[in-house]
């Protein structure tokens, strides 16, 4: 997901055990299974799962993306909505701050009280 926030084109994959891999699959009734998919609801970036993930196709995957300008570009512009899915409006950074000034403000309106 920090990749994805970042915007930076990628692929994902996966390989567990076969016994791990056959009772996930069985529990886990998912579309997808990386994050960035899930939150987007449709496939922005490739899913390598098991099998699929060999050297050859992650090689064809990562070639696919940096060599073609408009795959990159559409998958920066899809990253960036699911960044704006999860975005709550303002920096998280501004927000602790602003609370932590209010609860120091109010500490001292409270302490001025009592004394």
């Amino acid at each position: 997901m920090e990749a994805a926030l970042l915007g930076t084109p990628m692929v994902t994959f996966y390989k567990v055990s076969p016994l791990s891999w056959f009772l996930g699959r069985r529990f886990v009734k998912a579309p997808f299974l990386c994050m960035v998919n899930l939150v987007a609801g449709r496939k922005i970036v490739p899913e390598l799962m098991q099998t699929e993930f060999t050297a050859t196709r992650l090689a064809e995957e990562a070639r696919r993306i940096l060599g073609d300008e408009g795959v990159r570009r559409q998958m920066k512009a899809d990253l960036a909505e699911v960044a704006g899915r999860l975005s709550i409006g303002s920096d998280p950074m501004d927000r602790a701050v602003a609370a932590i000034g209010a609860l120091v403000q109010r500490l001292k309106k409270e302490e001025a009280i009592h004394v």
